[in-house]
This record gives C-alpha cells, sequence and structure tokens, in this order.
C-alpha cells in the first residue's frame, strides 16, 4: 500500500504490476508498469525503504521474490547489482515522466495503445485477461471511454477485445497509434540497462532486453 515500508522485493517472471498513485480522496492513476525488465522496490537501492505507490497486479503471473532486508544487504555487498537497480529507478523515472505526458495530451484512445503495447512487452503472448474496469482506473477515466477507445482500436483492426480478453492484432498499428509516447522510455531502458556494468560486471550484472517492438 501507499506509504508503507516495502517488506519484500519482488522479480516479476511473466506477471505485470502496476505502479498506482491514490490521492486523499481516493482516486487512482496509474503511473508507471513492471514486468520481467524489472523489481519493485527499487526505492531501496536509493536509500528508501517507503513506497510512495500502491502495487496492483494486473497480469497473474510468478515472481521471484526477497525480503527488503536481505536485498539491501546484497546491494551493499555487490556493486553490479546496485548500479543494475540503481539503472532501473532512473529508466522508471523516465517512464513515468512519459505516463504523464500521455495523460496530460493524449486522447483515451491514444493512451489505451501506449498502455496495450507496454503490457505486451512484459508478456509472452498476445491474449491477456483485462477488465474494462481495470483499464479504467489505470488509466483514470471513465469506463465508458475505455469501450469506446477499445471499439476504436478493434475497427482500426490493432486488437481483439471480448468482455474479459484483449488480443493484440497489429503491435506495429498500435505503436503509430499511440504516437510519441511510446518507444523513447523503452529505448532509454534498453540504453541504461545496456551500459556497461564497469568492474562489477563478474557480479552477475548484466541486462536481458526484452522490449520486443523495438529490438529487430
Amino acid at each position: 500500500m501507499q506509504g508503507q515500508i516495502v517488506t519484500r522485493v519482488y522479480f516479476p517472471l511473466d506477471c505485470v504490476a502496476s505502479l498506482v498513485a491514490v490521492s486523499r480522496e481516493g482516486s487512482r492513476i496509474e503511473t508507471g508498469l513492471i514486468g520481467n525488465e524489472g523489481m519493485t522496490g527499487y526505492g531501496i537501492a536509493e536509500g528508501d525503504k517507503e513506497t510512495p505507490f500502491e502495487l496492483i497486479n494486473q497480469i497473474a503471473g510468478y515472481t521471484l521474490a526477497i525480503a527488503a532486508d536481505d536485498f539491501k544487504q546484497a546491494l551493499s555487498t555487490s556493486a553490479g547489482l546496485r548500479t543494475l537497480a540503481l539503472r532501473f529507478a532512473r529508466s522508471m523515472s523516465v517512464q513515468v515522466s512519459y505516463t504523464a505526458l500521455a495523460n496530460g495530451r493524449l486522447d483515451i484512445r491514444r493512451r489505451l495503445a501506449r498502455w496495450l503495447l507496454m503490457v505486451h512487452d512484459r508478456v509472452d503472448q498476445n491474449i491477456f485477461h483485462l477488465t474494462h474496469d481495470d483499464l479504467a482506473i489505470m488509466l483514470g477515466v471513465r469506463r465508458s471511454s475505455v469501450t469506446d477507445a477499445l471499439h476504436l482500436l478493434e475497427g482500426d483492426r490493432l486488437i481483439r477485445s471480448t468482455r474479459n480478453n484483449i488480443e493484440i492484432v497489429n503491435p506495429r498499428g498500435l505503436i503509430d497509434a499511440a504516437s510519441e509516447v511510446y518507444g523513447a522510455p523503452e529505448l532509454e531502458y534498453e540504453r541504461l540497462m545496456g551500459l556497461p556494468a564497469g568492474p562489477a560486471a563478474e557480479d552477475g550484472g548484466g541486462a536481458r532486453a526484452s522490449r520486443k517492438h523495438l529490438v529487430s
């Protein structure tokens, strides 16, 4: 929950989690997504064990987990691990900034296209279970607006949508629909995680690229 102390750090394998900002009145909107490219609780690498977000699992699956205190100890003994955690934290700040740009400047259709691409990047399948209510909370809009946007994307033959499932049919078309808010954060992640780990490389400091739409 928002404002709580992080007790465990999770490394998603095939699930996807949302970082959700919650107002004092209870309004919710997603600020970022984490999947198999990263980890939760990355603030620990920056010396902060308190989370400013609510964490909601969007796509069910498996994770690896470690107690926060054990992870903090591992950071102190592995420079390579600390470097990667800090780089991921940096990449998340870029993702969050582009989410703010999308929320402030784009219509629901384009925002939804970006969100679906980001989920698709993090799961090894074209079909995933998502309800219209879940999407409405993540995008901070009414359920009817999500339904309308899904119909538009489906009419463009980019997706297929049923009551609780969405199938990605044309990823490249979705990229065009998402416009400038998809691509830059993903490339920045690739750049940061691909930088040499320096002398700590032998600690296991490597990263696996996971942005399937951007890597030829």
